[in-house]
């Protein structure tokens, strides 16, 4: 691991982060991974040549936006995005990073806990579970 004079982390061999940028709040804004596997969703296992993770924050240093940009050896590509507005979380993928994912609702968060949002627009809530002793 390589940090900054201010103790932030430029790199770790041990997870495949070659670089990692900070903005002027010191938060990593871009985070970029080389040559690892990756397990999909699916079950297929995949060899990842490069993923870079860029996160957009407000002025206040509130995350806004996170997008996943990753390379696979076969060829394939994926773009991610997550968007952060107010309670609502929308995500989208796309199969090239020339064509901006379409985003949907995912899930709306709430002090009780979340609820998430089906792409046949049922509703589902998650409880928090909270232990107090």
């Amino acid at each position: 691991m390589e940090y900054f004079l201010s103790q932030s982390m430029t790199q770790d061999k041990n997870s495949n982060i070659t670089n990692i940028s900070y903005n002027f709040l010191n938060l990593p804004n871009q985070i970029t991974q080389q040559n690892f596997t990756h397990t999909q969703s699916n079950g297929n296992v995949k060899m990842v040549t490069e993923q870079t993770t860029y996160i957009h924050y407000n002025a206040a240093g509130q995350k806004q936006m996170y997008e996943v940009k990753t390379s696979y050896s076969d060829g394939t590509q994926q773009w991610e995005q997550i968007l952060y507005q107010g309670i609502i979380v929308y995500r989208g993928t796309s199969t090239s990073f020339s064509q901006a994912p379409h985003l949907q609702a995912d899930y709306m968060v709430q002090p009780e806990g979340r609820i998430r949002i089906s792409k046949n627009a049922e509703q589902q809530m998650t409880w928090q579970v909270i232990e107090i002793i």
